[in-house]
């Protein structure tokens, strides 16, 4: 009520952090749309609790474990057992030395067939060199790794059949210069015969 004798106030400029702000959300909106086109499920451990949600929906529809079957030492039940100390090694060696770390490795679907992933995963440390938690990537390569099987094969048989295809002609080259040693030496004898 009444005249206004003074007015104090302050103001930010605040355009640059909303630049900065919708440089962020840009960032953000790339990196969800990168995860969503890649073939590979992208998961992490040890961060902020429920990131990597999309990867234990993953997980369960794969195998049937769920995120409290599979925590801990868990997932190891569906890995296939030749495979389960090479699997839990790689995994422990990375834990220990927080160094990057890439290993396949077979798990058995909900189908009973064995599916073949490949892990990799990479730690992130804060700006003080703290670990942080890792980050990492799995890609269900079973179909690549039965192409694999069958060009190895189709490889393989085109190596044996090959090797006997050459086999046959090698014996039937030591036949033909056999043939025509005795024709020549038949030859030879009819010569001296008739010459004298």
């Amino acid at each position: 009520e009444g005249p206004v004798w003074r007015w104090l106030g302050a103001a930010s400029d605040i355009e640059e952090r909303k630049r900065y702000e919708a440089s962020l959300l840009h960032s953000e909106r790339r990196y969800r749309a990168l995860i969503r086109a890649t073939p590979q499920v992208i998961w992490s451990v040890g961060g902020q609790p429920k990131q990597g949600t999309e990867a234990w929906v993953w997980w369960e529809q794969l195998t049937g474990q769920n995120e409290k079957q599979a925590g801990d030492w868990g997932w190891l039940d569906v890995v296939h057992p030749d495979d389960r100390a090479h699997a839990e090694s790689a995994w422990r060696e990375a834990q220990k030395t927080h160094t990057s770390f890439e290993t396949e490795y077979r798990v058995r679907a909900l189908s009973g067939h064995w599916r073949t992933l490949a892990v990799r995963g990479v730690s992130l440390f804060d700006g003080e060199g703290k670990f942080v938690e890792w980050v990492g990537s799995i890609a269900d390569i079973t179909e690549q790794r039965q192409a694999e099987q069958l060009v190895q094969k189709a490889k393989d048989s085109l190596e044996t059949a090959v090797l006997e295809r050459t086999a046959a002609l090698e014996a039937a080259n030591v036949r033909l210069r056999r043939e025509f040693e005795e024709r020549r030496q038949a030859q030879e004898k009819f010569r001296i015969l008739f010459e004298y």
